[in-house]
């Protein structure tokens, strides 16, 4: 899901550059001594923050984001979309720990993605690779 970039107040982007500099335990004070982490309009936190962590990859920052909460099942399932995008299924397990519900990742898209990881889960879950000729169909559109 897009999201529409909102302008953040400046206490928030000081949040988000401690988030982009991987500075944990100021991340860690700020949450600490009450720091808002979303603006004024009662919205859950910006999904800036949580992807921001992600993207860095650094794994008890985006911990640390979860645990103060706030965020909707859509927020965390989007998130959860792009942890895996970005291979970092330490994250998405760590995602799916904290309860997120993910949106369904067919068979066929993982075989599109070439996200050999997914297959195999997949594939250990129980899925039928020739359901609907996932697997063929993917294959001959990526031309593998």
């Amino acid at each position: 899901m897009a999201y529409r970039r909102r302008t953040l107040p400046e206490d928030l982007k000081q949040l988000l550059d401690l988030i982009q500099k991987g500075q944990l335990f100021a991340l860690q004070e700020w949450i600490k001594t009450g720091k808002r982490l979303r603006a004024d309009d009662g919205a859950s936190p910006d999904p800036q923050l949580l992807r921001t962590a992600i993207h860095t990859g650094f794994h008890s920052m985006v911990e640390e984001i979860l645990r103060a909460g706030g965020w909707s099942q859509e927020e965390l399932a989007d998130a959860l979309d792009f942890a895996r995008s970005r291979k970092r299924y330490d994250i998405a397990d760590l995602l799916l720990r904290h309860g997120v519900q993910p949106k369904k990742l067919d068979f066929q898209t993982c075989c599109h993605d070439l996200d050999l990881t997914m297959m195999e889960r997949h594939l250990r879950a129980g899925t039928d690779p020739s359901r609907d000729n996932d697997f063929a169909q993917a294959l001959s559109s990526v031309k593998a």
